[in-house]
């Protein structure tokens, strides 16, 4: 999906596909998609196993699901180069990336919006990677309001987020419970050289 293209898709499974980015979704140049009551399962790529995006693009779920991916060797929810993601009462688990961020990858001044929403059973790999849920680095920024961030795992840092290179995290009435960070530390939020705020 590609120069400011901007489809709306409604009661739609995209699933088994394979890429080298983008395994269900790839969005790129000024580009706007909104998924509702759709379903993004049992994908796969090298960069961006269920979804790649790129260019200053944006993506809306709603009322969806995005589960069961594992990256070749990087990234499930690859989101980057001031690109926008907003996660509205849907869920993202299952999924195990190849490097950090087990759900969501998101950099480079990106923004990530997660909003009546759970984010759980997500794993970066056993012997790396931190953000067992979301991974959050370089001028980016994310809002998590009223959802729910469980049961994610990592190896590194922050097995429910984290956050580092001047990023910003605001957490507004929302849960950060049982997630776990193996090898180093902080199972819950991680934040270096960041800022956040919890209500």
């Amino acid at each position: 999906i590609e120069y400011t293209s901007n489809p709306i898709i409604n009661n739609t499974f995209i699933m088994e596909n394979t890429a080298e980015q983008g395994g269900g979704v790839f969005i790129d140049h000024n580009a706007s998609v909104t998924f509702t009551n759709s379903t993004i399962t049992d994908n796969s790529a090298v960069n961006g196993a269920a979804i790649c995006s790129y260019g200053s693009s944006e993506l809306n779920f709603v009322n969806s699901i995005v589960s069961n991916h594992t990256s070749i060797n990087n990234t499930v929810i690859h989101i980057t180069d001031s690109s926008n993601i907003t996660i509205t009462s849907s869920e993202v688990f299952g999924n195990n990336s190849g490097n950090d961020g087990g759900a969501f990858h998101i950099r480079e001044g990106s923004n990530l919006s997660v909003l009546d929403s759970r984010i759980h059973n997500n794993s970066t790999p056993s012997d790396s990677g931190s953000g067992g849920g979301i991974y959050l680095v370089y001028n980016s920024s994310a809002t998590i309001a009223n959802s729910e961030i469980s049961q994610n795992s990592c190896f590194g840092y922050g097995g429910g987020v984290y956050a580092f290179s001047n990023c910003s995290i605001d957490i507004l009435n929302s849960t950060i419970a049982d997630n776990e960070a193996t090898g180093y530390g902080d199972s819950g939020i991680h934040l270096s050289e960041s800022s956040g705020q919890i209500e």
